[in-house]
């Protein structure tokens, strides 16, 4: 979400998605904010109404994976 409204932080992942696809952008900021906040998957949550530049995300937490 904090992409999505933040103005150079969408310019930025726009540029990225431009480069790369956001098929690959997606999954490796993904992948960065588990590795950074050393949390585990819990689950798969639907983003429909709230977020538009995804469709879902995976909700972190310090459950299992």
């Amino acid at each position: 979400m904090a992409i999505e409204h933040n103005p150079e932080s969408r310019r930025r992942y726009d540029e990225l998605c431009d480069n790369l696809r956001d098929a690959v952008v997606n999954p490796l900021i993904s992948q960065y904010v588990k590795e950074e906040s050393g949390l585990s998957n819990l689950r798969e949550v639907s983003t429909k109404g709230k977020i538009h530049i995804i469709r879902t995300y995976t909700k972190l937490g310090r459950g299992k994976e």
